[in-house]
């Protein structure tokens, strides 16, 4: 199998976990989720329609806290802006026949620094390999991870060769590895795709996973002997 290895640095990373229910209190993923990863490369691939792939992350980065942050709150629909709706709402914009509103607040807020990623990209369409490759080598703008203003620094992207089976190999930074029944660690149910439905919502599809520690792993591997967990 032929996939896409991409070596990057983020010095700044926030991969919020979705409808975490504590008050101001924003939480983030300890890696990027698959479908962030998917994001990124169709945004810069210039693709409108999803291309099937499969992810594979790992990385290192320091767990930080910001006690001084502020957020955008809100996305509220009026059909129109009453009074009551541009006092509780500040910034508004149109969205579709109506407004959406929103306000800044404050917020203790989690966030990764110092982060080092190694993504594997697997498309199931093989051809698009070399597209991938050179949407990310020469992209057109510069790429974010996640938040926009998040920005991925890619000190290498390269075609690998991905092994059919499973062999021993040592995993030298934290991995999300697929969970199944019997594995033992948190468990994180991150995004991966998503369909929209009759009002607009995202319907996303949703992996459970697990944060492995570097050790000795059995998975596939790339040419580099690099462990990959495909998901």
């Amino acid at each position: 199998m032929k996939g896409v290895k991409l070596a990057g640095h983020m010095e700044m990373a926030q991969f919020k976990v979705p409808y975490w229910a504590s008050g101001n209190f924003e939480r983030t993923y300890p890696l990027p989720p698959y479908s962030t990863v998917i994001g990124m490369v169709h945004s810069l691939c210039g693709w409108k329609e999803y291309h099937p792939m499969l992810i594979s992350v790992a990385g290192r980065g320091i767990l930080n806290i910001d006690k001084f942050a502020t957020r955008w709150k809100g996305g509220m629909f009026s059909g129109e802006e009453t009074k009551e709706f541009k006092e509780r709402f500040p910034v508004r914009v149109r969205d579709g026949e109506g407004f959406r509103g929103y306000v800044r607040q404050p917020a203790v807020m989690e966030y990764i620094a110092d982060l080092d990623l190694r993504l594997h990209i697997l498309p199931l369409d093989q051809s698009e390999v070399d597209e991938i490759v050179s949407a990310l080598r020469y992209p057109k703008r510069f790429p974010s991870l996640g938040r926009y203003e998040d920005l991925i620094r890619i000190d290498d992207i390269r075609e690998v060769e991905i092994s059919d089976s499973e062999s021993e190999a040592f995993l030298d930074m934290p991995a999300y590895v697929p969970w199944h029944s019997g594995m033992q660690g948190t468990v994180y149910r991150i995004h991966k795709t998503y369909t929209v439905d009759r009002k607009r919502r995202r319907r996303f599809e949703d992996v459970s996973v697990i944060v492995v520690d570097p050790e000795t792993v059995t998975a596939k591997t790339d040419v580099d002997g690099c462990p990959v967990f495909l998901a």
